[in-house]
């Protein structure tokens, strides 16, 4: 069993550590390549399309379109937390979510823009499956990701120590 510490976005109030089983039936992973597999074995780009995928999946007809933007935003938030052990939305010494998408170009021409981030650290031998269900059975986490405003994803993915740090940012512009 993985236990995983998430924090939910916009603002870091909650913060909970959730435990599932790690078998997860193939049928639930159908369509995702590499979705069950433990993000430790698979590449960091595998891994990202597998949890990009799967929100997919999760949000039905509305699926969001990946973001090269947020995904640098995402990747280098993944990393900090890595390396601060920091399981958060806005680590030490570190610009908040919304100046990290900004520095991306991401907002640039927009004045009706969005944001959401979701983020999780837990032991690296889990999967992209097992990370995106501990977001969906989390209600504020589950509402961020499955928000209609939301239309761009980038996702992020770090591994230190024995464990995996992710964050997934969404927006609209």
């Amino acid at each position: 069993m993985n236990a995983y510490k998430l924090a939910l976005c916009p603002l870091a109030t909650l913060v909970a550590v959730l435990a599932f089983a790690a078998g997860v039936p193939a049928s639930a992973q159908a369509g995702c390549p590499h979705s069950g597999e433990s993000v430790r074995s698979i590449t960091k780009q595998k891994a990202r399309d597998a949890i990009g995928c799967l929100f997919n999946k999760e949000r039905s007809a509305r699926n969001l379109k990946r973001s090269g933007h947020l995904e640098r935003a995402t990747q280098g938030h993944a990393a900090t937390m890595a390396s601060q052990n920091c399981v958060s939305h806005q680590c030490s010494g570190e610009p908040n979510l919304q100046q990290r998408v900004s520095r991306t170009g991401y907002l640039r021409g927009s004045s009706d823009w969005g944001l959401g981030e979701v983020v999780i650290a837990g032991g690296a031998k889990g999967s992209p499956r097992q990370i995106v269900r501990a977001w969906i059975k989390s209600p504020g986490h589950r509402d961020n990701i499955l928000s209609r405003s939301h239309e761009d994803v980038g996702v992020g993915l770090s591994i230190r120590r024995g464990f995996v740090y992710a964050a997934a940012d969404f927006g609209h512009r």
